[in-house]
C-alpha cells in the first residue's frame, strides 16, 4: 500500500475544507497532521494502518478507500463550536 499517497489525498481533501496539514514521518510511519487554522489547539494526527485510517490511539477514522468519509470525520472533530 502506497502510505504518501493516500496520506497526500487525504491532505488535499482536508485543505478543501480549510483545515491545515503537513506531513510527519517518525522513526515508524508516516503521519498527517491535521489543525485547524481558526484554532490552532485543535489539532490531530492521522495514521493508516492496516488499510484503515486511524486516530493516533488505535481508533479507525474511515477505510483508505473511504477519503471523502475520513475528511466529514476529521473536520467534524477538529470543528470548533461555532461551525
Amino acid at each position: 500500500m502506497d502510505v504518501m499517497h493516500h496520506l497526500c489525498e487525504l491532505a488535499a481533501q482536508l485543505e478543501s475544507e480549510h483545515l491545515r496539514t503537513r506531513m510527519t514521518e517518525t522513526p515508524d510511519r508516516l503521519e498527517l497532521v491535521v489543525t485547524n487554522p481558526e484554532a490552532a489547539r485543535l489539532t490531530e494526527t492521522v495514521r493508516i494502518e492496516g488499510g484503515d485510517f486511524q486516530w493516533p490511539w488505535g481508533q479507525t477514522i474511515a477505510p483508505v478507500t473511504e477519503k471523502a468519509l475520513a475528511t466529514r470525520r476529521i473536520a467534524r472533530v477538529l470543528a470548533t463550536a461555532q461551525g
